[in-house]
């Protein structure tokens, strides 16, 4: 029954993040102009350049590049990060209890 456990409204915590999720967190866009939050990792793909303007919380945001030991440099990641990020949180650390998404997710319905 609706209202039992949870209200049926969108959680204000979520309306910071343009992104949520409780897997990895393979992006396609280009930019992102709010804060982001991937309770596991976020895609190091190369192909595509990507710039996030808010802040992003990760399980693990790889670093731009790195230096081997012959001095030459391999990239790791394509994208800009104009705003903080933060390293090893969940998604409760951010305040945000992935229970009421689920549940959501089966009980909203269009009005």
């Amino acid at each position: 029954m609706l209202g039992e456990k949870y209200a049926c409204e969108i959680p204000e915590v979520l309306k910071k993040f343009t992104l949520v999720t409780k897997g990895d967190a393979a992006i396609g866009a280009h930019s992102m102009y709010v804060s982001n939050l991937s309770e596991t990792d976020i895609d190091p793909d190369t192909s595509a350049s990507k710039t996030f303007d808010g802040h992003v919380w990760g399980g693990y945001i790889p670093p731009r590049e790195e230096r081997l030991e012959d001095g030459s440099i391999i990239y790791l990641r394509n994208m800009t990060f104009n705003g903080d990020t933060t390293e090893n949180v969940g998604l409760a650390d951010a305040g945000i209890d992935w229970a009421h998404i689920e549940w959501l997710a089966q009980n909203l319905e269009d009005w």
